[in-house]
């Protein structure tokens, strides 16, 4: 941890996380949160969350069971190892998405029932696959969900590493072909088995039946989603933060692989997300073009799901074999209310 306050300018405080074998996000958070409490009051004698280091709380099971599969441990045929000055040269940049934003994107989905994190992760995912990857290749998408909260198997406190990685696997032409929602349905389709019970549990039987393994890195975007980690409302003792997030994007086993979404209020003081991204400079400018683009989608009528889409000639057919036999004198009431019913769904 480093502080600098430079002459006439507001205090920067810097953590460097020491590893996930440590602690999360949500583990440094707390313990960023401890500092400060001792931070504006030396004088007390614990945090008021106190630490917890239970880690052998989270073991594999025996023997163990792997029920899910987990291809964001995929082993590539033709590793690539990049050196330090891969990292170095990486253009950083930044897109701000506002509340307002964020509501249009969801229209632009599956309407208010659009999770944010799928919506705002979906437009920044075709954004860069368009940017990026070939077309003709797999674009995976691995996001972290931090499962403290969804099991009661964990002390409150507790610091370890929580995290799972669940990862969405689909065609990079596919992707930036289809309307936005496809993408926003292949988040919220993965996500509906991490929360079951029995999915941390098989991430900890996989590893410790294959050993312990980096991602899957070959056209892989790592989105990481720190918007309920509020690093800026930390208070030491000289008010509320301007930003609070990480220090750069870009970090990971491939340069540019791994984004953070944070919660941010501009200049202007407009409330939104932040999302950090770390990009060849040559790609900077495709990046942005892209962004704009999706952007001005938005006032485009919201699209609608395939499903809900008007019946066919088909389903209406079908429809009319199912109806129970009419009694004598109602088959003109009823042609006319099946023909009411074509005409409004059309």
């Amino acid at each position: 941890m480093e502080l600098n306050w430079p002459k006439a300018h507001n205090p920067c405080l810097s953590y460097r996380d020491c590893d996930h074998c440590i602690c999360d996000a949500y583990g440094a958070y707390q313990f960023i949160t401890a500092v400060s409490e001792f931070s504006k009051d030396p004088n007390r004698s614990a945090p008021s969350t106190l630490p917890s280091w239970e880690q052998e709380i989270l073991r594999p099971r025996s023997p163990p069971i792997i029920s899910y599969p987990h291809h964001e441990y995929d082993e590539s045929d033709n590793p690539i190892t990049y050196s330090v000055s891969s990292f170095r040269s990486l253009a950083q940049t930044s897109i701000f998405l506002s509340r307002a934003d964020i509501s249009a994107l969801k229209n632009k989905t599956t309407g208010s029932k659009c999770a944010t994190f799928d919506a705002v992760t979906s437009c920044l995912r075709r954004a860069r696959t368009r940017t990026l990857i070939n077309p003709k290749s797999n674009a995976r998408l691995i996001f972290p969900i931090d499962t403290r909260f969804r099991y009661k198997s964990l002390p409150n406190g507790y610091y370890g590493a929580t995290v799972v990685f669940p990862c969405a696997i689909t065609k990079a032409a596919k992707l930036v072909k289809e309307p936005l929602y496809y993408a926003a349905k292949l988040i919220s389709e993965v996500k509906k088995d991490v929360g079951g019970d029995d999915y941390r549990a098989s991430v900890l039987d996989f590893i410790e039946s294959n050993g312990r393994r980096g991602f899957y890195s070959e056209e892989a975007f790592v989105v990481s989603d720190m918007r309920c980690l509020r690093f800026n409302d930390v208070d030491f003792g000289w008010r509320r933060g301007v930003y609070g997030g990480p220090a750069r994007a870009g970090t990971g086993m491939v340069p540019g692989m791994v984004t953070s979404v944070i919660g941010h209020k501009n200049e202007e003081g407009v409330e939104g997300v932040l999302a950090l991204i770390s990009l060849p400079p040559e790609s900077l400018e495709r990046l942005h073009k892209e962004r704009r683009t999706a952007l001005l989608e938005l006032e485009a009528k919201p699209e609608k799901e395939p499903d809900e889409q008007r019946e066919t000639e088909a389903d209406l057919e079908r429809k009319q074999k199912e109806q129970p036999e009419m009694k004598p004198g109602a088959e003109k009431d009823s042609n006319r209310e099946m023909l009411y019913a074509s005409r409004r769904t059309r």
